[in-house]
């Protein structure tokens, strides 16, 4: 998802606060009313945005709309350069953003939530998304202790002994696995992903 959202690479889960709030179960109408051109990662669209921020004549506007339509098109805006207005300048920046920040990646942005919901984390977030917010924009690191403070987990729902036991140990080694992230004893790279996936730190094939 860091890497959706422009990251350099994935090894720092970060998104921004519009995708935050798509993901916490906010409509995108709301969400288009708080963008922010700071959360687009192209710099080339970012430029353009504040260009257009600035621009205060239906002249000036009009010219820097024309020079770059094939990028604004591209961002759901395809009205002809000679009807626009001044007035609709902060709504189609807003327009541009949204398309960019959540538009563009809907498809894999409803996959992630699909994701965090087989996981019953999708209802945590929504039910206390305050709590959740600092640790997906990396205001706070994620720990086994923090994830104890805002998420009641109960693996004993109706499985049977062997079955409940799995989940028990599941359990364990995530949060000993996210222990050991903060204590710096794991590296983040794919083995350890699979060390605590499958109990071995070889991927073979088959």
């Amino acid at each position: 998802m860091s890497v959706v959202q422009g990251g350099l690479d994935g090894s720092s889960f970060v998104v921004s606060p519009s995708t935050y709030k798509f993901i916490s179960g906010t409509s995108i109408s709301k969400i288009s009313e708080t963008v922010s051109v700071s959360e687009v990662s192209d710099t080339l669209v970012r430029d353009f945005l504040n260009k257009m921020s600035i621009a205060d004549n239906v002249e000036d506007f009009r010219q820097l709309y024309s020079e770059n339509f094939s990028l604004v098109s591209e961002n759901g805006v395809t009205k002809p350069y000679c009807s626009i207005s001044l007035e609709e300048k902060d709504d189609i920046r807003k327009m541009i953003c949204l398309n960019f920040i959540i538009m563009k990646c809907l498809a894999e942005l409803q996959q992630f939530c699909s994701g965090l919901e087989s996981l019953e984390v999708l209802e945590e977030i929504r039910k206390s998304p305050d709590e959740f917010e600092s640790f997906f924009l990396r205001k706070k690191e994620l720990s086994a202790e923090t994830v104890f403070k805002i998420v009641s987990m109960d693996v004993t729902y109706s499985l049977e002994e062997e079955e409940r036991q799995k989940e028990e140990c599941t359990l364990a080694m995530f949060l000993n696995y996210l222990e050991d992230i903060q204590k710096g004893l794991v590296c983040d790279e794919s083995r350890t992903v699979n060390l605590y996936r499958t109990h071995s730190s070889v991927l073979y094939r088959q």
